[in-house]
């Protein structure tokens, strides 16, 4: 299940000495909110996690927690006819400590024919 949380960011389990598989235990959860300002103009802000509990036998590399946050705002002036702006940010620890963050903001347009 590991590799269908967070795009992959865990492995599913370790192989022991003996051959078998130690299964990693992840915990993760969603939950995001739409608000809609005027029938043209919305917004959706999310937030995200998950968490891995890897055995000693899993290498100190491997990802032990991914977070992220995001707002956008969606214009449409036409029904057919959208623009938007989201900002994310990301964050991941490694096993052995070692962490990141990341800051993107995209832009899109969308027109449907």
């Amino acid at each position: 299940m590991g590799r269908y949380v967070g795009l992959q960011a865990f492995r599913d389990s370790s192989l022991q000495v003996d051959g078998d598989l130690d299964l990693v235990e992840i915990t993760g959860g969603f939950v995001a909110y739409r608000h809609l300002w005027s029938p043209k103009l919305r917004s959706t802000f999310s937030y995200a996690m998950s968490s891995a509990d890897n055995s000693s036998d899993i290498a100190d590399t491997n990802t032990e927690e991914v977070s992220n946050y995001s707002a956008n705002l969606f214009y449409s002036p036409t029904k057919k006819l959208s623009f938007g702006v989201e900002f994310m940010k990301a964050e991941r620890e490694l096993e052995n400590g070692d962490d990141g963050d990341l800051k993107r903001v995209q832009f899109t347009g969308k027109y449907v024919f």
